[in-house]
């Protein structure tokens, strides 16, 4: 009596510690993805970066018009900070399909986007750099408090 006892605990153990292991893969497999891995360039098929991210011109289109509403930009102005966020994302998509290895990757963005503020900053007013740059340093607190969240 005590072996089929201990015989049916044992397969219920078993059991439940392969739905424990099955659970946690399906898990896995519908966590977020992480923005990362979404600026990652992929080139098989639809999961490029332009498909995920837009074109240069999407983005910088997008940007103008976050930087427009924010700043309250005049149409002239507005114009000139599309030209720079357009120069900048493309030189941002050279960089990612570049042969460049990560460091390397990481050194250019960081000095690209350098040259994006310091010719944004030449476009716009004193106080409207201040607040494009308060909402980049809110994005960017975001950005690192959701990428501590996804190593948990």
């Amino acid at each position: 009596m005590k072996i089929l006892f201990l015989s049916v605990i044992m397969m219920a153990l078993t059991v439940s510690y392969s739905n424990a292991q099955t659970g946690s893969a399906s898990k896995a497999a519908t966590a977020p993805v992480s923005k990362e891995k979404m600026m990652k360039p992929h080139t098989d098929g639809d999961h490029s970066m332009e498909h995920k991210m837009g074109t240069p011109e999407e983005r910088a289109t997008r940007m103008t018009e976050r930087i427009t509403k924010m700043c309250s930009l005049d149409a002239a102005t507005a114009q000139s900070v599309k030209a720079i966020a357009l120069a900048r994302d493309t030189k941002i998509d050279e960089i990612h399909t570049g042969t460049l290895d990560n460091k390397a990757k990481e050194v250019a963005l960081k000095a690209n986007k350098q040259e994006f503020e310091a010719k944004l900053k030449g476009v716009l007013t004193a106080d409207q750099f201040a607040k494009y740059q308060e909402s980049s340093h809110h994005n960017h607190k975001m950005e690192h408090k959701a990428a501590s969240t996804d190593k948990k």
